[in-house]
């Protein structure tokens, strides 16, 4: 919980500067770390996003709720984004990875269980977006968003961990976005089911955040999220994790912006108990 006491820390520490920028006219940043940004590309304009993230875990969430001790856990994510500005109030995006993992808990065969492959590393699954903002104006926007994911990640075999979630599903989110004046709040909720059959045999489930962020000054925003989403399998048990993000966003320059965030799950079932730091550039060109 430290990082999000430093994110309050900052704010209180800021409060002057805001009582004096209190009647500006600035517009904050609605973007976010996890939670989705309903604002569309201008047609023809170009978004480039590179991303690593790391998670670690030593413990699931049990069935039943409780913490669990588990062996050594970790994920490296590097991912590549591109968005594109097609029409008025659309854009679409695409995004590649590659990931390297570990993990001493792993069975390849749940039917006999035995020590698996513990390390692995490849591509990942390749997502494609649309984005279509329907509705804004000054300080208010909504979007819906749609994703789908193909599974062409590379597959756990008896020799290495896979990459891919295993199955091409689709996704839908209600996304929307209220300033007032440097105050700002996201939210995004949605469903996602899957397309074909996958290890357990994936059905579906449901995915919600919401994210509060305050523009300290023109240069930074700290910010903190609250992030939920579970899944639902025919063969495998109900599944869902329940984290808080804290993070803020940098100005360096007009056109590029940092992302630092600092995800802690806080409730979950069935899942690993997975905290993560992730670092992220958005560099409109």
């Amino acid at each position: 919980m430290r990082p999000i006491l430093l994110v309050l820390l900052l704010i209180l520490t800021a409060l002057p500067v805001l009582a004096q920028d209190a009647e500006d006219s600035f517009q904050p940043d609605t973007a976010k770390i996890f939670t989705n940004d309903p604002g569309a590309l201008d047609p023809g304009q170009v978004e480039m996003q590179p991303s690593w993230q790391l998670t670690t875990g030593n413990r699931n969430f049990s069935p039943s709720g409780g913490r669990v001790p588990r062996q050594e856990y970790r994920l490296d994510c590097w991912s590549w984004q591109i968005t594109y500005g097609v029409v008025e109030n659309v854009d679409v995006n695409v995004t590649v990875g590659y990931n390297d993992a570990l993990d001493r808990s792993n069975v390849f065969n749940p039917a006999q269980p035995q020590p698996g492959p513990v390390r692995g590393a490849g591509f990942a699954d390749t997502t494609l977006g649309v984005r279509w903002e329907f509705s804004q104006d000054q300080d208010f926007s909504m979007a819906h968003l749609a994703c789908l994911t193909v599974p062409n990640g590379v597959y756990s075999s008896p020799f290495q961990l896979g990459s891919t979630q295993g199955y091409a599903s689709l996704a839908y989110q209600f996304v929307t976005a209220g300033s007032w004046g440097r105050f700002i709040l996201n939210t995004d909720f949605g469903v996602y089911g899957a397309l074909s059959g996958g290890p357990g045999r994936p059905v579906g489930g449901v995915i919600g955040n919401v994210a509060v962020g305050w523009q300290l000054v023109d240069w930074a925003q700290p910010l903190l999220e609250v992030n939920y989403q579970n899944l639902w399998s025919r063969n495998a048990p109900f599944s869902d994790t329940l984290a808080v993000t804290s993070g803020v966003m940098l100005y360096p320059f007009d056109n590029i912006r940092l992302n630092i965030g600092y995800q802690c799950p806080v409730a979950g079932h069935n899942a690993v108990e997975g905290k993560s730091v992730t670092f992220f550039v958005t560099w409109d060109l």
